[in-house]
């Protein structure tokens, strides 16, 4: 919980002063836990689509658990690894 609150409040403030909202575009999260990180994406920032992935299995499913309550559409999850990322160059 004092993590996802520093999320909220205090990085995600960051990172509207680094490059600001992500209205309707299509985002990608490394190393998504829980999915808080993902969460304030969708919310705070605006995102279309948030593609989100951690290397534990089992945090992908409390994120995922998280998460359900936005379309199917919006948010993809899935076990992943930073230095394998498949997606065409561009994609984010």
């Amino acid at each position: 919980p004092v993590r996802a609150l520093a999320q909220n409040w205090i990085e995600a403030g960051m990172f509207e002063k680094f490059g600001g909202k992500t209205v309707g575009q299509k985002v990608l999260e490394i190393g998504c836990g829980r999915g808080v990180g993902t969460e304030i994406i969708l919310k705070r920032f605006g995102a279309g689509e948030v593609h989100a992935f951690d290397l534990d299995p089992q945090m992908v499913e409390l994120a995922e658990k998280r998460l359900a309550k936005f379309s199917g559409a919006k948010v993809r999850l899935f076990v992943g690894d930073a230095e394998k990322i498949e997606a065409p160059d561009n994609t984010y």
